[in-house]
């Protein structure tokens, strides 16, 4: 599960390093567009229009521990209609929308932490 190209160009533009990707987006052979296939590796040795990808696990170890606040997935199940819904919990400070998919929650909450502070270039 990783950021996509959208996730991926906003994490750029708040500071995350390139380097700190352990996935790409890759344009496809001979073709110049805008880059779609997935890949997973160093992007160092990506095409030099390759988008990074970030992976959830990529994106839940850059969080800091702020006091004793430690980030934690929490899993929702609602019986009312079948569906699950993730969020990122970093009580008192901050607690994520519900998402269907983890990746979401972390996006959110690397970009909150970058909009308040407690998150730089990493």
């Amino acid at each position: 599960m990783y950021t996509n190209i959208k996730q991926s160009n906003k994490l750029l533009k708040l500071g995350l390093k390139r380097e700190s990707a352990s996935g790409y987006y890759e344009p496809a052979p001979g073709y110049m567009t805008q880059p779609t296939e997935l890949k997973v590796g160093e992007i160092k040795y990506a095409h030099p229009r390759s988008v990074p990808a970030w992976s959830f696990e990529d994106l839940m170890n850059m969080i800091p521990q702020v006091g004793a606040a430690t980030p934690k997935l929490v899993k929702s199940f609602y019986v009312s209609e079948p569906r699950v819904r993730y969020h990122i919990d970093f009580f008192p400070h901050y607690n994520t929308g519900e998402y269907p998919d983890m990746i979401d929650a972390a996006f959110e909450m690397v970009c909150w932490l970058f909009d308040n502070g407690y998150m730089t270039e990493k």
